[in-house]
C-alpha cells in the first residue's frame, strides 16, 4: 500500500465513491490514508464548499499529497 495526504477544505472524503473519512483524518503530516499503486476517482463534499471531483494517480513507493482545496 502506498499513501495519500489530502490538503483540502473541511468535508467528506470518497475515493471511488466509497466513504473513507473526513478530511482532518488525512490532511496533516504523518496522516494520510494507504491504498495500492493506481488510479482513483477522489471526491471530497463540503456543505460549505461544495464537491470537489479529482481523477488522482497513486505511484508506487512515495506519497502523494492531493490538493482538492476549493480556491
Amino acid at each position: 500500500s502506498y499513501g495519500m495526504r489530502i490538503e483540502s477544505d473541511r468535508g467528506a472524503v470518497f475515493l471511488n465513491g466509497q466513504f473513507m473519512g473526513h478530511v482532518d483524518e488525512f490532511n496533516h503530516p504523518g496522516a494520510g490514508l494507504m491504498v495500492p499503486a493506481g488510479a482513483y476517482e477522489l471526491k471530497v463534499v463540503s456543505e460549505e464548499f461544495g464537491e470537489i471531483n479529482r481523477r488522482v494517480t497513486i505511484e508506487p513507493g512515495k506519497t502523494t499529497v492531493i490538493n482538492m482545496k476549493s480556491k
